[in-house]
């Protein structure tokens, strides 16, 4: 597992890269639906915590994967907070 982050032009990126399985584009569709994993090892409620997470604090989350190489979550952060609501 390879964890980095960097900022650049107002957004703070942050990943997370492995060398496992990876996941062919059906199953990268619902990677962030609550418990939509199709084994019990895959992603379950974790990466729709992360999605959720990450669009509360205004930013998004994308994932790139292919089968047999890994997989690549990667969540881009507005790098100063936006004013809050009254």
């Amino acid at each position: 597992i390879t964890v980095g982050a960097e900022r650049l032009d107002g957004v703070v990126r942050i990943w997370v890269q492995d060398t496992g399985k990876g996941m062919g584009p059906e199953t990268q569709a619902r990677a962030f639906d609550s418990f939509a994993s199709g084994d019990r090892r895959g992603a379950g409620l974790g990466l729709a915590l992360v999605r959720s997470f990450v669009e509360l604090h205004g930013g998004w989350v994308a994932l790139s994967s292919e089968p047999g190489r890994g997989a690549t979550v990667t969540c881009h952060l507005p790098a100063t907070a936006a004013a809050a609501a009254a």
